[in-house]
């Protein structure tokens, strides 16, 4: 099975987009630490 449809059947699981461990939550959580970050360097660069 190729990489691509590997991804593929990853983003069709229904699984992967529900619950704590989802796509959706996970991505808000990567927002959060990224923001989380910004913030800190603009801090320290200031």
């Amino acid at each position: 099975m190729s990489v691509f449809a590997q991804l593929i059947e990853f983003f069709a699981d229904p699984v992967n987009w529900s619950g704590s461990r989802g796509i959706p939550t996970r991505v808000i959580e990567h927002l959060w630490y990224t923001g989380l970050a910004l913030t800190i360097a603009a801090a320290i660069a200031l």
